[in-house]
């Protein structure tokens, strides 16, 4: 028998110190959600006295998983072990089918979308269903409402798809309504448009400019006046509050369709974590890294020539 270190997931909604203390380990402040124990590959199970799970599953097959679970599932473990602190509530999940998921994990490899790109649905082949063992109290939602009951809790909402499913649920009060509810509101069609939008981020990273983070500032407050919003700024340094941050305050503020503004230059490992953590905390839309955008070019090439034409001359000129 080997001990097995759990590959941490520090999604935003996790839990600081929930798992640190079961584990019997420091808390260094940061969200641990997850602790997975298995060979996925988005994080596998490091063995204490060496090695990868997957490694090892890799190396001695039949050893490690037996004849009939290779027969029934292949040369992989058929499972993944999820010790899970939330800290807040988790996000609604939609789990495919298996052939769904196989389709899904194909095309989104076609299409170039990275595993751990934030868009990305399918990061295996699997289907996902699930056994919770609770260690400590909590609650779930189970099922749904009785559709004429859904339609009392939907009354106090006032938003176009609020609207939309009260009155398919009155139309069709029995489970076909639930399941045409159930789909209009997981549809990418249903996302909020630009006038259900109640406030807006301005995202980027921190340079340790002052001037820069004036403008910024400004251009928040100018955001706040034009579109009739509630603009925030955050920004990504040591000293600064962030997008988590921001967006979470908001969300308490009681704002439901929150949309960032991304001041990125280009998409890599960092904006993707911006990406995560934004939807995490609560926003709805997060806008993509500027990239190369001519504007852009354009400006970066003026500033270039100005900076230039400043350090050619001299008293003599």
């Amino acid at each position: 028998m080997r001990r097995l270190e759990p590959a941490r997931q520090r999604y935003a909604w996790g839990s600081t110190s929930a798992i640190p203390t079961l584990l019997g380990r420091a808390d260094d402040g940061a969200p641990w959600a997850e602790a997975w124990y298995g060979s996925h590959p988005a994080g596998p199970a490091q063995v204490a006295e060496g090695g990868v799970l997957s490694e090892l599953i890799d190396a001695e097959p039949e050893r490690l998983l037996g004849e009939d679970i290779i027969w029934r599932f292949g040369r992989r473990l058929p499972f993944l072990l999820k010790l899970i602190a939330p800290e807040q509530p988790l996000s609604l999940q939609v789990h495919p089918s298996q052939a769904q998921a196989a389709e899904g994990y194909a095309l989104e490899d076609e299409a170039g979308i990275a595993l751990d790109h934030p868009c990305r649905n399918y990061k295996d082949t699997n289907h996902k269903p699930e056994m919770v063992l609770a260690l400590t109290r909590f609650q779930a939602v189970a099922g749904f409402r009785a559709p004429r009951r859904a339609v009392e809790v939907l009354a106090g909402l006032d938003s176009p798809l609020a609207r939309r499913m009260r009155r398919t649920l009155r139309l069709n009060p029995t489970r076909y309504g639930i399941r045409q509810v159930f789909s209009d509101v997981v549809s990418s069609a249903t996302r909020p448009s630009p006038q259900e939008i109640d406030a807006l981020v301005l995202s980027a990273p921190d340079g340790g400019d002052k001037r820069g983070a004036a403008m910024l500032s400004r251009m928040s407050r100018l955001w706040s006046q034009h579109h009739h919003l509630p603009t925030r700024l955050a920004t990504h340094g040591v000293q600064t509050r962030g997008i988590t941050d921001v967006v979470t305050d908001l969300r308490r503020e009681g704002r439901r369709h929150i949309a960032v503004g991304s001041l990125w230059v280009c998409e890599d490992s960092a904006t993707r974590e911006h990406d995560r953590r934004a939807r995490a905390a609560g926003a709805e839309v997060v806008g993509a890294p500027v990239g190369d955008d001519a504007h852009l070019a354009a400006w970066a090439f003026q500033r270039y020539c100005s900076a230039a034409l400043g350090m050619v001359a001299s008293p003599e000129d």
